[in-house]
């Protein structure tokens, strides 16, 4: 796997952040699993996973039951025991130096909803507009979507007490 890198001139940006599109988040992760272990011949599972998950699916590989981590194991997955992968992925963004510009991003396969405290929300359909380019959040006919997204990311910072929503943005320098 890797750090996410910079945008490289996509959206016409070059740095890190505040950002979540995918060119930026969504970094690669490739696995082998010795055949001693269970491992598969190789191939492709494109079910959504975090960085989080690692640690667990390491302990899992040596013998140790994961405990009380935030990440879900994926030996099932790489052994094939299971295809069960989390319906969305969170991704957090915090500051750039001096300047805070916190945002949460909630990503399901279909759709990506990014809560932007300075109320500049973002919701795309990652199937008709995969490299995000319109901007669907005032899009009634994804309404629905759009809802049921903040509610599940508002569950998941409940659930993380995550102090979001108690912080502020700032502008920057």
């Amino acid at each position: 796997t890797s750090d996410h890198g910079d945008m490289d001139t996509r959206h016409r940006l070059v740095y890190k952040g505040p950002f979540m599109y995918e060119s930026l988040v969504r970094v690669p992760l490739l696995i082998r699993v010795p055949r001693a272990y269970g491992g598969l011949p190789a191939g492709t599972d494109d079910g959504l996973t975090v960085n989080v998950d690692l640690l667990p699916t390491m302990l899992e590989f040596a013998g140790q039951q994961p405990q009380g981590l935030d990440g879900r194991s994926l030996v099932a997955r790489l052994t094939g025991k299971s295809r069960a992968a989390p319906d969305f992925v969170i991704s957090q963004y915090q500051n750039k130096q001096k300047w805070n510009h916190p945002m949460r991003m909630i990503r399901t396969r279909e759709f990506k909803f990014v809560d932007h405290l300075t109320g500049k929300d973002e919701l795309y359909d990652l199937r008709e507009d995969p490299e995000e380019l319109v901007n669907r959040i005032n899009d009634e006919s994804l309404a629905d979507v759009r809802k049921t997204l903040q509610q599940q990311l508002r569950q998941w910072l409940e659930h993380q007490q995550d102090p979001f929503h108690r912080l502020s943005a700032t502008e920057p320098d």
